[in-house]
Parts: structure tokens; C-alpha cells; sequence
């Protein structure tokens, strides 16, 4: 039996048995009118009949309820008012009418049982979920914005996940010592914030917040680590924040490029024609810059587009990036092998005979390569 049925049955006993409460009420009330036991039943089969065909309109049962949110409750009550007003003019036509009050307690009674029993179906897995995962690594969501709520209700209700959000940090006086979907907003200003996170179970840091400069990602991963806190960040797959790839965010380590306190030097887009339809290489495709370029120039229609990089884990999250954003658009190579290496290097030359080549495999620290020009050269 599928689980909409299931849900459906249940809605079902659930109204029959409020009315069968209301029913035995009225019977005992000195006041009532005597009605027979065949009037009850016409009436409650056709008010539970409008109930149930405004739900399945509204398309209350097509949702699962374990993820619902507050635009699924709001529509569960859209529909029960609706299939209430129909049920009462089909119920006087019918000449089994109750009366309006009578009708509106019915139909408000079943509907708020329904409502509790959701947001007891809701909690319940949530604690079989805590019961079944107990070794949960706590973090603090720095952000507690439209970005960082989202990320941890996303870590709440994901099952399997190994983190947890112990609390939110934000400097928005508006937000300090509140509480966001239970869980208390801590004060990013404040002199003790460190004190007070070593106090909870929090083993790590998450920035997640919309927009993140720089500067903001540096001085945040310096405070934390150095309070002896891993810091993570909840960024979009692209390496650099100032990429224009902006399709999704994932949870990942801080990066180098993070910290970068420069923006994107961006191929203008003018220069389409002189990369479209040709094979471009760029050497130490997987590093900082190399990625950087290989994104600039997936976007300006290349034939072919070769990664060569020595450093395979680079090389691989690249391509996985570019396959998820590009898919079958893109023609991409990725080739493992050092710029040092000659034979390597024809080999790859000879297999794709690249017309424009980027060399970004290199030391890039200038002060220091200043110092080592053997090493730069090589």
C-alpha cells in the first residue's frame, strides 16, 4: 500500500474518531436536538468525503510530510476550509446539515488532530535519527542569515550526516541570544565567544553566510583555529569566491585562494572568438590560478579543453566541477604529469596539439622565488 493511502486511512480515522466524539456529545446533551444514528453517519461521510477530495485538489498527500514546512501545514488548512464550505451546502441540500458551528468545530477539531499528529510523526523521526547516530561531531554556523539557517535545518534533516548544529553565530545585535529553529544565535562580537563555544560540545566551525569577502573568511579562520577550532565553509563549488561559477554550495575546507585578497582578473568576454573552437592547454590546471583560467575559459566555447596538472586530487575536483556545471557541452581532457618531465610533455602535445597554451604551473610566491630562481626556473 503505498504511503499516500496510508495517510490517507489515517486522515480518515482520525475525522471519524472526532465526530464520533462530537456524535456521543450531542446525543447526551440535554439541549440537543435527538437526532437518528443514520443522519450522523450521512453527515459524517459527507463532510469526511469533502475533506478528503479538497486535500487530494490541494495536493496535501503528494507531499512528504517527514520534510514538511510551514507552506505544507498552510495548504492542509487551505483545504480542509475549502471541503468544510463545500460539505455544508452539499449537506443541506442533502437535508443532513448540523448546523454551521457544529460543521466549523468538526472540521477545525479533525483538522488540528491531523496537525499534531504530523508534527509527531515529524519529531518522532527526528529522534529515532538521534538515537540511531549518537556520535555527532557539533558545529557553530557562523551566520545565522537565510544561507546558514537553511544549512542547518539541511543538517538536521539529512539523514546519515555526521554533523550536527550546536548553535548559530552573528553579529546582528537584532539576532544575539535569540533562538533560530531551537538553536540559541551567540554573539560573533562578543570578547568571550571563544570561552563560550569551548564550554558546548562544538568541535568545529561552519561559515555560511551570503556574501563572504576575503578579508571577512580570513580574520573568521584565524580567530577560530587559533582557538583550536577546525573551520569549515559551506561556499560555492567553485574554488575562489570570486568566481563567476555560482551554481550551488557544498560544504568544504577553506582554501587558499579563500584568503586571496584580490579580485577576479576575468578573459574579457570580446576575446570569445579566440578561444572558440580551439584546443587550449593549461598547465597546472588543478592549482589556484590554473582553475581559475580553465573555468574563465569553459565559458568561451573551447573544442577542447586539457587539464595538466601533477597533483591528481586538484585535477579530479576540477573535472568533477566542470563536468557537473558543463556536462557533455565541454569537451574536457585531464592529463596527469609534470612540466619538468619532456617526454611526458610531447606526449601530450602530440595527443592534442594544442593552438593556444596557458603555463600556470609554477611557484607563485614571488618574494620567495625571488630568492630561489634556480627553483623557478626549473
Amino acid at each position: 500500500m503505498s504511503r499516500k493511502i496510508e495517510l490517507a486511512l489515517i486522515d480518515a480515522a482520525v475525522f471519524a474518531s472526532v465526530y464520533a466524539v462530537f456524535a456521543l456529545l450531542s446525543a447526551f446533551s440535554s439541549t440537543a436536538v435527538k437526532l437518528k444514528p443514520l443522519f450522523y453517519i450521512g453527515n459524517s461521510l459527507i463532510l469526511l468525503a469533502c475533506i478528503l477530495a479538497a486535500r487530494i485538489g490541494f495536493k496535501v498527500y503528494a507531499r512528504i510530510w517527514r520534510y514538511a514546512t510551514h507552506t505544507g501545514y498552510l495548504r492542509l488548512i487551505a483545504a480542509d476550509f475549502a471541503g468544510g464550505c463545500v460539505a455544508l451546502g452539499i449537506t443541506y441540500l442533502a437535508n443532513v446539515y448540523i448546523g454551521v458551528w457544529q460543521t466549523i468545530g468538526v472540521v477545525s477539531v479533525s483538522l488540528l488532530a491531523c496537525i499534531v499528529a504530523r508534527f509527531m510523526y515529524q519529531f518522532l523521526r527526528g529522534q529515532k535519527r538521534k538515537s540511531d547516530q549518537k556520535d555527532f561531531t557539533y558545529v557553530a554556523v557562523v551566520g545565522a542569515g537565510t544561507v546558514g539557517v537553511a544549512f542547518a535545518s539541511e543538517l538536521v534533516g539529512k539523514n546519515g550526516s555526521r554533523y550536527r548544529p550546536w548553535c548559530f553565530i552573528d553579529n546582528d545585535p537584532a539576532k544575539v541570544g535569540r533562538m533560530i529553529n531551537d538553536l540559541r544565535v551567540y554573539d560573533g562580537n562578543s570578547d568571550t565567544i571563544m570561552d563560550d563555544l569551548r564550554e558546548t560540545p562544538v568541535k568545529e566551525v561552519i561559515i555560511a553566510m551570503s556574501e563572504s569577502k576575503a578579508e571577512t573568511i580570513k580574520s573568521l579562520y584565524d580567530a577560530y583555529t587559533s582557538a583550536g577550532f577546525k573551520v569549515r565553509i559551506y561556499g560555492f563549488a567553485a574554488d575562489s569566491p570570486y568566481s563567476s561559477d555560482k551554481k550551488g554550495r557544498r560544504l568544504r575546507d577553506i582554501q587558499v585562494e579563500d584568503l586571496l585578497f584580490r579580485p577576479l582578473c576575468e578573459i574579457p568576454e570580446s576575446d570569445i572568438d579566440c578561444y572558440r573552437g580551439k584546443t587550449v592547454l593549461v598547465t597546472g590546471g588543478g592549482g589556484s590560478i590554473g582553475s581559475e583560467i580553465c573555468r574563465q575559459i569553459a565559458r568561451l566555447e573551447p573544442r577542447k579543453l586539457v587539464v595538466f596538472d601533477i597533483y591528481e586530487n586538484n585535477a579530479y575536483d576540477l573535472q568533477q566541477e566542470l563536468r557537473i556545471n558543463y556536462g557533455d557541452s565541454l569537451d574536457l581532457a585531464v592529463e596527469i604529469g609534470s612540466v619538468q618531465d619532456r617526454r611526458r610533455l610531447e606526449e601530450v602535445f602530440s595527443q592534442y596539439r594544442p593552438d593556444i597554451v596557458f603555463h600556470a604551473a609554477a611557484h607563485k610566491h614571488v618574494p620567495l622565488m625571488e630568492t630561489n630562481a634556480g627553483e623557478t626556473v626549473k
